[in-house]
């Protein structure tokens, strides 16, 4: 159950830190290395090999790392050190079948967007396969994949709308829990408690904004503070404007 890593940035960070078997199965490659060196701190035990790709790519499973333009230039010069494993990209962009064909013809490929909180075996990782795995294989990948969090299988064209609204989608949020968490303890209420009402608010105005009877409009109108109201408008456009920026630059380019 060897794992590599092509790649040792964030993305790598996650999916170790989640890793419930041995640090010692899993090597990891990186042109930087600084990043490497602090995967070392991080995580005693793994196998770090500077540039050199070779040994990540000959492991039952290979995470590429990389973002697009990286991955899409290396895949011809990492095809030759495929030792039959299961490649899986972490990248926007480039389909199963683009990933396939830089391989040259390497089958064995499907794709996942990981976020976040994998790093604590709770993430949202859709995954879709390529046609060259079985369907037979399907269910075993899963298993494994599950490990770090719920793994649906998605149509590949919505991968890069999982980009923005759940491997990026955290971000839209963490720096207001902060702030929050901050006022609420400055005005009094210690850390623990203020964490515990921030979880249960959050946890219960999820399940009530999409799993009730009740329509977002009736459940926006359910408190009359809304201190945020005037600039409401100002930050739904942002939403728009930044979000639809990023979804345009990752899509597939598919000739």
């Amino acid at each position: 159950m060897s794992l590599g890593f092509v790649g040792g940035g964030r993305v790598a960070r996650i999916l170790i830190g989640g890793w419930q078997g041995s640090l010692d199965q899993i090597w990891v490659s990186d042109r930087d290395g600084v990043v490497l060196e602090a995967l070392e701190q991080q995580f005693p035990g793994i196998h770090c090999c500077g540039a050199d790709y070779a040994i990540p790519a000959q492991q039952a499973w290979v995470f590429l790392g990389l973002h697009a333009p990286v991955l899409g230039a290396l895949l011809p010069d990492l095809a030759p050190f495929l030792g039959g494993g299961t490649v899986v990209s972490l990248a926007p962009k480039l389909t199963c079948a683009q990933l396939s064909q830089g391989l040259g013809g390497y089958e064995r490929v499907l794709r996942m967007i990981p976020n976040a909180p994998a790093i604590i075996n709770q993430g949202y990782n859709p995954i879709c396969f390529g046609s060259g795995i079985p369907i037979s294989d399907q269910a075993g990948i899963l298993t494994f994949l599950g490990g770090w969090g719920a793994c649906p299988v998605v149509p590949e064209p919505h991968l890069e709308a999982y980009v923005t609204l759940t491997a990026v989608g955290p971000t839209y949020f963490w720096f207001q829990w902060q702030e929050i968490l901050s006022l609420a303890q400055q005005w009094g209420i210690p850390e623990p408690a203020a964490k515990q009402g921030l979880q249960a608010m959050v946890s219960g105005s999820l399940n009530l904004f999409l799993d009730s009877p009740y329509a977002p409009e009736e459940v926006m109108d359910l408190v009359v503070v809304k201190p945020l109201r005037d600039h409401e408008p100002s930050l739904r456009a942002l939403y728009r404007h930044e979000v639809t920026a990023l979804y345009e630059r990752i899509r597939p380019s598919v000739s």
